[in-house]
C-alpha cells in the first residue's frame, strides 16, 4: 500500500498502476475518503474515465459539472475553492478505448497541473505505457505500482477469512503445495474470493485450473 497520509499531506499528484483486481479503485476511494476527513473545507471528485463522453473538449470538467449539478441542484463554481485543496481521482485511463477521448483527458490533466488552483490528481491505469510515452505527463506524477501478493501475504489473507483452524490449514496446503497458486492473479480480490469459496465449501480444488 502507498502511504496515503503522506500522499494527502505532500499534495503531489500520483500515478497508480497495477493489474486488474490489484486494488487501484479501492485505494483511490480510500485516498478520497481520508482527504475529505482531513480537509473538510476542500473538495474531491471521483471520475470513472470510461464513462466520459467525447462530445466536449473538456470531458472531465464537463462530467464533474453535470454530476455536481445533479447531486446538489447548484452549478459548481470552482472559484469557491480558490483557497482550498482540490482532489481529482481519475480512475482507469487505460479503459478509455477512444483515442481522441483519451487525448482530451490527457490534455485536461496537463492543464490542471498548470492551473492557479491547488489541484492534486490521483490517476490509475492497469498499464504504465500511456504515462511513460509522454514525458510531459510523466513529469507530473509520482508513480506507484501495486505488486502481486507474495505467498506469505496470500496465506495471511486466507487465514483472516477462514476462522476454522483445520479448514485454514487445508487452504494453506492448497495454495502452497498445489498448482493453484500459479493459475490465478495473486491479487487481494482473487485471493479473497478463493478463500470465501473455500470456506463455504463451494469449490472442489480438483475443479480449479
Amino acid at each position: 500500500m502507498p502511504d496515503i497520509k503522506k500522499i494527502i499531506e505532500n499534495g503531489r499528484s500520483l500515478f497508480l498502476h497495477g493489474i486488474a483486481t490489484s486494488g487501484k479503485t479501492t485505494i483511490l476511494k480510500k485516498i478520497g475518503k481520508d482527504f475529505i476527513l482531513s480537509k473538510p473545507n476542500s473538495i474531491a471528485f471521483y471520475v470513472e474515465l470510461n464513462k466520459l463522453s467525447n462530445e466536449t473538449n473538456t470531458p472531465v470538467s464537463n462530467y464533474i459539472d453535470e454530476v455536481y449539478l445533479k447531486l446538489t441542484n447548484h452549478k459548481l463554481d470552482i472559484n469557491d475553492y480558490r483557497e482550498e485543496d482540490i482532489l481529482f481521482l481519475l480512475d482507469g485511463l487505460d479503459e478509455v478505448q477512444n483515442v481522441e477521448l483519451r487525448k482530451k483527458i490527457i490534455s485536461e490533466i496537463k492543464a490542471y497541473n498548470l492551473s492557479e488552483f491547488k489541484i492534486q490528481i490521483i490517476l490509475s491505469s492497469r498499464t504504465a505505457d500511456i504515462i511513460k510515452n509522454d514525458l510531459e505527463l510523466d513529469s507530473i506524477f509520482d508513480q506507484f505500482e501495486l505488486m502481486s501478493l507474495n505467498l506469505g501475504e496470500l496465506v495471511k489473507v486466507g487465514e483472516k477469512i477462514i476462522s476454522d483452524d483445520q479448514q485454514a490449514e487445508s487452504f494453506v496446503a492448497l495454495v502452497t503445495k498445489g498448482e493453484i497458486v500459479n493459475a490465478f492473479p495473486k491479487t487481494p480480490l482473487t485471493t479473497i474470493l478463493l478463500a470465501i469459496l473455500f470456506k463455504e465449501d463451494k469449490i472442489d480444488p480438483k475443479d480449479l485450473p
